[in-house]
């Protein structure tokens, strides 16, 4: 995908964890909360037996092997977030089924943030906005923010939602 008619690129935004957030920066500095990311999994052998485990532990690398055959099976658990707007409250939102999620306030309302996973993942990735005249007092303003998650040659996405 390219710039669409009416649309200006303002700029590109780096991913390393394939995800992103839209907030106002303002709550950064008086909402966000310093909590460690902790992602358990959950391995699933083929009587389905589940086992939780922490990546990277003795009993992990225990079965790692196993795992990489395809004879077990892997699946993320998500530790709950303590906070409602903390890099764990984040990832939880993007690892969630849907891949995104809406972020609260301290006070459990909406509207701190946005998450939402990254396309194909880590990238860098072009930011395009569609201005709109105004008029006076107002002029030229951003009505609309793109940022374009998929553009590469060799992909093309089977539909649109």
């Amino acid at each position: 995908m390219t710039k669409k008619k009416g649309e200006i690129l303002i700029g590109h935004v780096g991913v390393d964890s394939g995800q992103l957030m839209v907030c106002d920066p303002c709550y950064i500095d008086s909402q966000w909360k310093d909590e460690k990311f902790d992602m358990k999994e959950k391995v699933v052998f083929p009587d389905g037996q589940e086992e939780e485990i922490k990546r990277c532990s003795k009993r992990w690398f225990e079965l790692i092997d196993d795992i990489n055959d395809g004879k077990i099976r892997l699946e993320d658990v998500p530790k709950p977030a303590k906070n409602n707007f903390s890099y764990n409250a984040v990832s939880k939102e993007t690892l969630s089924e849907e891949g995104y999620g809406q972020l609260k306030f301290e006070m459990g309302h909406d509207g701190v943030a946005v998450a939402f996973r990254s396309g194909i993942g880590d990238g860098f990735y072009p930011v395009y906005a569609k201005i709109i005249d105004m008029g006076e007092p107002f002029g030229k303003r951003i009505a609309e923010v793109r940022i374009d998650m998929l553009d590469h040659p060799l992909l093309k996405p089977a539909k649109e939602e």
